[in-house]
């Protein structure tokens, strides 16, 4: 990240909101780690004025020692509250997908190169639902609860990691702001119409073009292949998997198809899009997805499901 400008190192803007987003770890450092007193702390400091003020006044020695003591704690409270986020190195995990009406979660790593950091806060900027850790030596994980939103793609929000050990009087935070985005997903609908089926290709005996109508042969196993088509006892009396082929009509292989549903707003067919999807992967077949500008080729796994997934939630009906 480079190195504020003068302008940017004044701005009472650093203050409540950082520099903005920025890439890679997050290190805590005199120039991002800021201190205030709390609420508590300014009531304290007005104390100490007015025990200063009374001394003074009265001319009393045991006044002027008393003030003085308290102020020594006071300052060294501050050391100690900016000593305990400082020479931390925080980087945050890319948050995994969720379907929309669910709540992300983003993990954050904080590095600690030293002695045990105690009551650490960590929360979204303006929120006050804060995770409370203690960073021991070496690496913390905490899981920190994102905003929910509607399908999509959302920047990452600006986070505070805070502290007022040891005294509260003194609040110590820096804002940690990643460069990075989330992605949700649309929700599925509760039920979706069947899709249509893809073309059979009789006698190839794949699982994404072979029916299961009349028993067509056995074949050794390749990677793809359904594992309901897995003839399990001929496997069993050799070191391989042996599937069974089939000719007939019906196909391992749909097609989730915007212009195959009904007339509905597009995010009504979005929704139907995703349920249809999530069946197709709990009966193990093979599918490819159709919608206005995009088409993707069929396939089967977690990774096919992503990619399709993501094209739902990004698409603008």
């Amino acid at each position: 990240m480079a190195a504020p400008t003068l302008r940017q190192r004044f701005s009472p803007r650093r203050f409540l909101r950082g520099l903005g987003p920025a890439a890679g770890p997050h290190r805590t450092r005199a120039g991002n780690v800021y201190i205030l007193p709390t609420r508590s702390g300014f009531g304290f400091l007005v104390v100490l004025a007015l025990m200063l003020t009374g001394a003074i006044n009265y001319g009393n020695g045991l006044a002027f020692a008393f003030t003085f003591l308290l102020a020594s704690v006071a300052v060294t409270g501050i050391v100690h509250t900016w000593r305990n986020l400082h020479g931390l190195t925080i980087r945050v995990q890319p948050a995994a997908p969720v379907f929309a009406g669910r709540t992300p979660q983003l993990a954050v790593i904080i590095d600690n190169p030293g002695p045990p950091r105690p009551a650490l806060e960590m929360d979204l900027r303006g929120r006050r639902h804060p995770v409370r850790l203690t960073a021991g030596g070496g690496q913390t994980v905490a899981r920190l609860e994102l905003p929910p939103g509607g399908r999509g793609r959302h920047p990452m929000p600006a986070f505070e990691v805070s502290t007022r050990y040891p005294l509260s009087l003194f609040r110590a935070w820096t804002i940690v702001h990643p460069s990075a985005h989330y992605l949700i997903w649309p929700a599925p609908a509760e039920r979706a119409p069947s899709p249509p089926e893809g073309h059979a290709t009789p006698g190839a005996g794949s699982a994404a073009a072979s029916g299961r109508d009349d028993f067509a042969g056995l074949r050794d196993y390749r990677r793809g292949d359904s594992l309901h088509h897995v003839h399990w006892k001929v496997s069993a009396r050799q070191s391989s998997l042996v599937v069974k082929t089939f000719h007939g009509r019906r196909s391992d292989e749909i097609r989730l198809d915007w212009a195959a549903l009904a007339p509905a707003d597009g995010e009504t067919r979005l929704r139907l899009l995703t349920r249809q999807l999530l069946d197709a992967e709990a009966r193990g077949l093979r599918y490819a997805l159709r919608l206005p500008g995009v088409e993707i080729p069929a396939g089967r796994g977690e990774a096919h499901r992503h990619r399709c997934l993501e094209r739902l939630a990004l698409h603008r009906p």
